[in-house]
């Protein structure tokens, strides 16, 4: 059994969930009007310290292609020696890293979680809960999507990915 929530799909190097009415129907985000509740895994919150946090997320109504990058999650590398990940410099203030994140299907962005701007916090305390990032609405019968990874498969490719 995995320790990530089995009643979700996962977009694998996304390190993204997505769940709604849809996974009790089919498992599969293929109707138009499905709705995804999205937000990251505990195996990407594990990557970055909690310091000086903060989530920009995408506009209610913009549409999004699969894979554009349109938010952005910001933290502070303040006592962060350790990490050994490379991240892009950019736009970041002194003392801040901070990684894109990209569309996981192909969508329209119908709602966005704005308790994250006071209590960003949330998605390292309850990522599969209060601290889901957006919402989109699909508008294709067969819309271009990364949620292909049951609970258990994306702990298989983490574990692969570890080796």
């Amino acid at each position: 059994m995995s320790e990530y929530p089995q009643d979700r799909l996962y977009a694998g190097e996304l390190h993204m969930w997505g769940n709604g009415e849809w996974f009790e129907r089919n498992r599969k985000l293929d109707t138009p009007g499905d709705r995804v509740r999205v937000g990251f895994t505990t195996f990407f919150i594990g990557q970055i310290p909690d310091s000086g946090l903060r989530v920009e997320l995408p506009e209610v109504g913009s549409y999004v292609d699969f894979g554009d990058c349109f938010g952005r999650v910001v933290w502070s590398q303040e006592g962060d020696a350790d990490s050994d990940e490379e991240w892009e410099d950019g736009d970041a203030a002194p003392g801040e890293a901070w990684s894109d994140f990209c569309a996981p299907v192909e969508a329209k962005v119908v709602a966005v979680n704005t308790e994250l701007a006071n209590t960003p916090e949330l998605i390292v305390r309850d990522p599969y809960g209060e601290g889901w990032l957006f919402e989109m609405e699909i508008h294709d019968h067969k819309p271009k999507s990364d949620f292909n990874w049951d609970a258990d498969g994306y702990a298989e490719f983490i574990a692969q990915a570890d080796d």
